[in-house]
């Protein structure tokens, strides 16, 4: 316990090398311990070793299969290197296990929208914003969904939601000048872009957001 729980205070503060030593000498203590195998695996996560951080999550998933952070850490792993169905499996079963877990939501709509599934990933924005109407990030990336579908009318409705909530986002400001372009508005879609490029936002493509924040483990 001790060596798990100073692990947790060096990865909390962005240690990842003194949170790896101890994770792993707490797994040498206990090596059953699904909390230490999750743990260490955010731990090489956030310092970029995803296929080594993909082992100790699913080391910590054999050991509790109904861990929800291990499957949560290992969606966000698998969302890193691209592989989206795995992250889509993943994010279902903490949802089996935790239905608000607005984070595995959010995430599993991002997952959806990466593979052009964009019904599946409206249908999962929409449920973060029901539990979180201020997600400024949920409204985003369902306009961005609905935009891909060509239904620009409620790409703006959501752009617009998402500056209401956020309104020194370029980017937001600049995709909804998209939207108004496709639709011929020419002067409001011009405006949308001089406020993106005041805002210090100058693109040619979309961007999306997407919340990967580790889950470390319970105590």
């Amino acid at each position: 316990m001790f060596y798990r729980g100073r692990a947790l205070a060096y990865g909390n503060k962005g240690d990842y090398d003194k949170a790896l030593a101890d994770f792993t000498e707490a797994i040498r203590l206990d090596p059953q311990s699904a909390t230490a195998f999750n743990g260490r695996g955010v731990a090489y996560l956030e310092k970029g070793d995803v296929d080594t951080a993909i082992a100790d999550l699913s080391e910590a998933i054999r050991l509790g299969p109904n861990d929800a952070d291990a499957h949560y850490n290992r969606g966000n792993a698998y969302g890193k290197i691209g592989d989206h169905d795995k992250a889509i499996t993943d994010y279902t079963v903490v949802l089996r296990l935790d239905p608000q877990q607005t984070d595995a939501i959010y995430n599993r709509a991002f997952a959806y929208g990466a593979k052009g599934t964009h019904d599946k990933a409206i249908d999962d924005y929409t449920e973060v914003i029901r539990l979180n109407p201020k997600n400024a990030g949920a409204y985003y990336n369902r306009g961005y969904a609905y935009c891909e579908r060509g239904d620009h009318d409620k790409a703006i409705i959501n752009y617009t939601e998402s500056i209401n909530i956020k309104p020194n986002d370029g980017y937001a400001f600049y995709s909804r000048g998209y939207s108004y372009w496709q639709k011929g508005d020419r002067a409001q879609a011009k405006a949308d872009f001089a406020q993106a490029n005041k805002l210090g936002y100058k693109a040619t493509i979309f961007q999306s957001w997407i919340h990967l924040l580790p889950r470390w483990m319970r105590l």
